[in-house]
């Protein structure tokens, strides 16, 4: 239970570190051609800005080009679900007339309306109770998700910022606690981006 606090409460700045290390990949080639063109202390706000369009730009594209086709797909589904509905009205009906005893064991059954009926009304009565608790849910849920991501961007924007300085940190925070193979097995890793 505590590690799952404490993972909660780390989670915006571990995946605002995930979003540092995906977005430091093209910051860079941004910031060589920058540097080529200009020498100046706005190479990394004007590459940070110029990753971020980028990025959300592929995004973009992404979401245009898939969300329509889950659009199209839902639509084939919905298209398709009542001849689906009539399949299996026929196979029913075709097994009923193959094996007579399937129907008379349902006529035999003997069923209650009136208790059927309130059943039915409880179950709808507890549906209304969970369908609010989920709605609740759904919106503490989301609330959390914007405020991790918001916290989590903010703390990628920090880290790509100063992201020298920061590595120099880290270098000598891990050599200070970690052994060294491990240190150069992390700092190997690192240097993929």
């Amino acid at each position: 239970k505590a590690l799952g606090t404490l993972i909660g409460f780390a989670s915006p700045f571990l995946i605002g570190c995930g979003l540092a290390f995906l977005m430091n990949i093209p910051m860079r080639a941004v910031e060589r051609g920058l540097s080529k063109a200009g020498n100046g202390v706005w190479v990394r706000p004007v590459s940070i800005v110029v990753t971020l369009i980028l990025v959300l730009g592929v995004i973009s594209a992404v979401v245009f080009v898939v969300a329509p086709q889950i659009g199209t797909t839902v639509a084939s589904i919905r298209d398709r679900f009542p001849g689906f509905i009539r399949e299996c009205e026929a196979l029913a009906a075709e097994l009923s007339k193959r094996l007579p005893e399937i129907t008379v064991a349902v006529n035999n059954i003997g069923l209650d309306l009136n208790k059927l009926t309130s059943e039915l009304s409880n179950w709808l009565s507890s549906l209304g109770k969970d369908v609010l608790s989920s709605s609740l849910n759904l919106a503490t849920s989301v609330f959390s998700g914007v405020v991790t991501f918001s916290i989590a961007f903010v703390f990628a924007l920090y880290i790509l910022a100063g992201k020298e300085k920061l590595g120099r940190q880290m270098v000598h925070l891990m050599r200070a606690y970690l052994p060294g193979h491990l240190v150069d097995e992390v700092l190997r890793v690192c240097r993929l981006t």
